[in-house]
């Protein structure tokens, strides 16, 4: 039985940003196998973040969060270890929550992250 939380979500939704990789970083062995980094792009995308609650925040098996640390339900999937930007607020999704058997969302435990120079 699928339930369709897309319209509870929509009731909070707003937009978030995610860390697009555009090209991946490579060894350039024409110049000494020096460090070239990859390049990325913030995209625009439309979910829900909400704090954590007392049984989240809680020693899990994907360590332990914190007040600061958020849930996203998105509409689309996206990556382990993406990088999300909410309200100037730089997290990395750190669990996904496999709830496809029972609904149209994607849920994800975000990890507050401190900014990344390339990622700006």
């Amino acid at each position: 039985m699928m339930y369709e939380y897309s319209g509870l979500v929509s009731m909070y939704e707003g937009p978030y940003e995610v860390y697009e990789i555009t090209s991946e970083g490579y060894r350039d062995y024409e110049n000494g196998g020096e460090w070239v980094e990859g390049t990325g792009e913030w995209v625009e995308k439309m979910g829900a973040l909400f704090p954590m609650n007392s049984r989240e925040l809680q020693f899990s098996e994907n360590g332990t969060y914190t007040t600061e640390d958020r849930i996203l339900f998105a509409y689309e999937s996206h990556q382990p270890k993406q990088l999300v930007r909410w309200n100037g607020v730089i997290y990395r999704i750190n669990a996904e929550d496999d709830l496809s058997a029972y609904t149209d969302i994607f849920m994800y435990m975000l990890k507050k992250k401190e900014p990344v120079a390339n990622a700006e």
